[in-house]
């Protein structure tokens, strides 16, 4: 739950455009593979857990990208 929590965050902090569509769809990425691997044990299988961690990778270096803008100066 607490990468849907950054996710949401990250996506406010954007302003509407690319980086906030990606933060959308990196999240939509995410859930769909967290319910389809809940009723199945798939994330052991490398190839589907693949796709799970790239989408936390992804949102990391989206939220990153968002602070940065965010605060300029740092």
């Amino acid at each position: 739950m607490l990468f849907f929590y950054i996710a949401q965050k990250t996506y406010h902090r954007f302003s509407p455009g690319f980086y906030r569509q990606a933060t959308i769809a990196v999240a939509t990425m995410f859930a769909a593979g967290f319910v389809n691997n809940f009723f199945s044990e798939l994330i052991e299988n490398h190839k589907v857990g693949a796709l799970f961690y790239l989408s936390i990778s992804l949102l990391v270096i989206l939220d990153l990208k968002s602070r940065k803008e965010a605060n300029p100066l740092h």
